[in-house]
């Protein structure tokens, strides 16, 4: 890692994330193109990313977040994630799978960003 580098904390990849979402929510894809095409999330063409998917890219200095650091950082936010359903969705039970309750028929966008809200105040409480 270069000295103008350094690795996020997990409240930036969590906010990055948020960011991502903002830009653009999905469902059933970890990532769509402008067309609704499904790509992977680090996809330059990317305009939309489901729960994960902003997860697993909101470190786009590191692409496709493959070194060992970043692997447990992305892996800390989707824990983070997961815990958050619990207050943001308290009558679903998705088994923590972050996948399940991002494609599920009523979600929406503000239920996305409302998650990642959720985490963010969880992280920013434990700091």
């Amino acid at each position: 890692m270069s000295q103008n580098q350094r690795m996020l904390t997990l409240i930036e990849l969590l906010r990055r994330g948020r960011e991502r979402i903002l830009r653009g929510w999905t469902q059933h894809a970890p990532a769509r193109t402008e067309k609704g095409t499904m790509c992977g999330a680090s996809d330059p063409a990317a305009v939309a990313w489901c729960t994960t998917g902003a997860a697993w890219y909101a470190d786009d200095s590191v692409p496709d977040c493959v070194n060992d650091p970043c692997q447990r950082l992305y892996l800390n936010a989707l824990a983070e994630l997961r815990r958050a359903i619990a207050e943001v969705s308290p009558d679903e039970d998705y088994g923590g799978h972050l996948g399940c309750w991002n494609d599920v028929g009523h979600r929406t966008q503000a239920d996305a960003l409302r998650l990642y809200d959720v985490a963010i105040e969880r992280v920013a409480a434990a700091a």
